[in-house]
């Protein structure tokens, strides 16, 4: 259980992910609202349930694909040449 609970707070711990997530299934559900009223001349428009289905899927890309890029930064981040330990490995000089 606290496995979950470190990965919740994990996800959630920078909201900056979320926020992008939001902006841009707004701005696709714009973007399909335009494109679907200038095609509703020659065909009929797609029915709200699959915008709102494909908006839900935009979400959830999103929100997982920064997810990943948010864990693979301290993969990237790490030097590659081995650094000294920061522990005290010497005899105590008192």
């Amino acid at each position: 259980m606290r496995y979950l609970l470190c990965i919740k707070l994990n996800i959630y711990s920078n909201m900056g992910n979320l926020y992008l997530a939001i902006i841009t299934t707004v701005l696709y559900f714009i973007i399909q609202c335009i494109f679907n009223r200038r095609n509703d001349d020659d065909h009929e428009s797609k029915p709200l349930k699959f915008l709102f289905r494909d908006c839900s899927i935009v979400f959830i890309s999103v929100t997982i694909a920064g997810f990943f890029i948010d864990n693979a930064k301290t993969l990237i981040d790490e030097p590659s040449i081995p650094v000294a330990p920061l522990a005290f490995t010497d005899n105590p000089s008192f």
